[in-house]
């Protein structure tokens, strides 16, 4: 006698391309509380995901947890030292706090990592201004002048 097969069926699971486009929505809905649950979902059925960590990085932030958000950033960083939306999202953390001294020495060996993106030269050279070392950055444009053909933002702080 052949004892047939049972199969307990719960309603269909988002998949975690639907689970991160929800939590993004979320995000820019300011819902963070339902942003935070649907990236936990994403962690729990891929707990290296990149997208979903920094998504959980990036919820810290929003919420105020800007300890939490930078130690999440930082060690995302070592992992992806090329990926530069991973440092920007740190530069973001850093500049809001104030740590304009701790983002021009994290900024320092990303740059080189990153083949001076444009988006970290222009916090880079940011953190430079704030810090009143002006004569540092007109270094670092003379060393990269390409720079200022690539970006409008790192031309209007050249000038």
């Amino acid at each position: 006698m052949k004892i047939p097969k049972r199969t307990l069926k719960g309603p269909p699971r988002p998949s975690l391309s639907e689970l991160t486009r929800m939590c993004l929505e979320s995000l820019e809905k300011n819902e963070l509380a339902t942003a935070k649950q649907h990236c936990a979902q994403v962690l729990v059925i891929e707990p290296r995901n990149l997208i979903g960590r920094l998504l959980s990085a990036r919820i810290e932030y929003r919420s105020g947890h800007l300890d939490s958000a930078r130690n999440q950033l930082m060690s995302l960083c070592q992992e992806y030292p090329d990926c530069v939306e991973v440092w920007n999202d740190l530069c973001v953390v850093l500049m809001g706090n104030g740590d304009y001294q701790g983002l021009k020495q994290t900024l320092a060996p990303a740059l080189n990592t990153t083949n001076h993106s444009p988006v970290l030269a222009e916090f880079y050279v940011d953190s430079l201004l704030k810090l009143q070392e002006s004569q540092t950055a007109i270094d670092y444009f003379d060393k990269h002048p390409h720079l200022l053909q690539s970006s409008s933002s790192l031309k209007l702080q050249w000038t």
